[in-house]
């Protein structure tokens, strides 16, 4: 790790690639390495930002759901060999089983139904009456939105909680973690405003949707592709992301608040570096099991996904720096945060200037090649 390098590369960020705001965190054996906050939380330059602000992550949001979906498994001796439709009897895809729902392969990423996002039942009554888009066994797909939808229900059947109060008390809580999934008990949305910069759109170029596989396919709604990021319909601005009732949702799959430093901590307790023992080895163990590998139904690229995170292994365009072992997620816009096994490590970069990409860009790029 050059820790030179890597201050360069995020001043980068700034000089050259037209960053506002943002956070580095770096973690090695379960202690803090490197903490960066650089640029404004906002465009008018009136504050500056510092590593204690929060920002919505997106997708970056999916590990830590996932891993809560895994801590309650094991809290109710299951194993994620058991069949979602166990616990959750009008789960449309009978046979699947909580690995393979976690790990993109139930076929529910697009709903035919139109449901709205901030309605909760219709999302599940249109799950229920879903006809998988693949069947099972036959490959994987990306979930964007319905992954969150799919979990909560999950959860609430199996405990009456959805997955934002269970990770917000049980994992987030006890590991002190400034990430959250909604608003955690004793905590106003006005609160937590006063601590979260606002997200602003990236600049899309005409020629991304003709020469991009996934932006083409992404602007037609006819499309699998297209369908997945528009199922459940709403919150189609990303300006939206910063108001607190769309934070109230508690959407797991997306929805996700929190600083760089909380995520990159996050991991660090994925990889058993933690001060009390609230992920236990063997949710550890599922967290990174290898479950789907090959071309995504979705994102029109390789993908390899584990029980709720995805993986560098097998990939030859590995999304997570250099080692073969790195596991995570990164977050529409920008966001990501991963593991490194190998070398102990774990890495956060948040950003409230985004930039039109599903996977880590250039700017989180620019310094994984030096951890």
């Amino acid at each position: 790790m050059n820790i030179e390098l890597i201050k360069q590369a995020f001043a980068n960020n700034f000089a050259q690639h037209e960053e506002l705001g943002a956070s580095i965190s770096i973690w090695k054996a379960g202690e803090s390495v490197l903490e960066l906050g650089a640029g404004f939380i906002s465009k008018d330059k009136s504050q500056a930002w510092d590593t204690g602000v929060c920002v919505p992550v997106y997708s970056a949001t999916k590990t830590p759901a996932a891993i809560t979906m895994l801590w309650l498994l094991e809290q109710h001796e299951l194993t994620p060999e058991a069949q979602v439709s166990s616990v959750w009897s009008q789960f449309p895809n009978k046979e699947a089983s909580f690995a393979q729902m976690l790990s993109h392969q139930a076929g529910l990423s697009a709903l035919d139904t139109v449901a709205k996002i901030d309605d909760y039942e219709a999302v599940i009554d249109a799950i229920e009456a879903q006809q998988p888009k693949w069947s099972l066994g036959s490959g994987h797909g990306y979930h964007p939105r319905t992954y969150g939808f799919l979990l909560d229900e999950a959860a609430r059947q199996l405990c009456g909680e959805r997955i934002g109060a269970i990770w917000n008390r049980e994992i987030a809580a006890p590991l002190g973690l400034d990430f959250y999934i909604g608003i955690p008990q004793g905590m106003t949305a006005d609160e937590l405003a006063t601590r979260v910069a606002p997200l602003y759109p990236g600049k899309a170029k005409a020629s991304l949707f003709q020469d991009d596989p996934f932006y083409s396919k992404l602007s037609d709604l006819q499309s699998l592709t297209g369908l997945s990021f528009a199922s459940p319909r709403g919150i189609n601005s990303v300006l939206e992301m910063n108001q607190p009732k769309v934070w109230e949702l508690a959407l797991p799959s997306m929805g996700g608040i929190g600083t760089a430093c909380a995520l990159a901590k996050f991991y660090q307790a994925t990889l058993g570096f933690q001060k009390q023992e609230v992920l236990s080895e063997q949710v550890r163990t599922w967290l990174t099991q290898s479950q789907s590998l090959g071309r995504d139904q979705v994102l029109q690229i390789e993908t390899h996904f584990g029980m709720g995170c995805m993986m560098n292994k097998g990939l030859q365009h590995p999304p997570f720096g250099k080692s073969q072992s790195a596991y995570g997620h990164p977050g529409a816009g920008g966001s990501v945060a991963y593991a490194d096994p190998e070398n102990q490590l774990s890495f956060a970069y948040t950003m409230n200037q985004m930039t039109l990409s599903v996977l880590p860009n250039e700017k989180s790029q620019s310094i994984m090649t030096y951890l």
